[in-house]
């Protein structure tokens, strides 16, 4: 399938969204349908990677679908960090057009990395700052 959503770690706390090939806004749209049945298995939140890095393309309706994935919102048991690899300069397009059509507050935050290994990397950045903020917090 071009479109796969899978759990990447067996805590299944990474939730990768991996497109592959030539895939159509329609399979993307069957894979959040599949991807929602995923998360609906877990009892805590999971951080979300949108993997590019393997597409070889993107199809022409990609900012209908990314507006209405956008709109609908994330999943109850998604946090509300994103990280997208090997979309280039192609994704701070997108997501400024998205920002600036949408105003959505689901767009932060939001991190483009080239790589898998690099979203691996700045998703344990945010992490370290989320348990830090949280302990402040419990500080106070």
């Amino acid at each position: 399938m071009p479109v796969q959503t899978v759990f990447d770690d067996d805590e299944k706390t990474i939730f990768r969204v991996i497109y592959s090939g030539r895939w159509q806004v329609q399979e993307a749209h069957l894979a959040n349908q599949e991807g929602n049945a995923l998360l609906d298995t877990i009892d805590h939140k999971a951080d979300q990677i949108w993997d590019f890095t393997q597409s070889a393309g993107i199809p022409r309706d990609f900012l209908s679908f990314l507006r209405s994935t956008v709109t609908r919102g994330h999943h109850p048991n998604m946090t509300e960090v994103t990280i997208v690899a090997g979309m280039g300069g192609l994704g701070n397009t997108f997501l400024n057009l998205l920002k600036n059509v949408t105003r959505s507050p689901l767009l932060e935050p939001v991190y483009l990395v080239d790589t898998v290994d690099q979203a691996y990397a700045k998703l344990a950045e945010v992490r370290e700052k989320r348990l830090k903020e949280n302990l402040t917090k419990e500080k106070d």
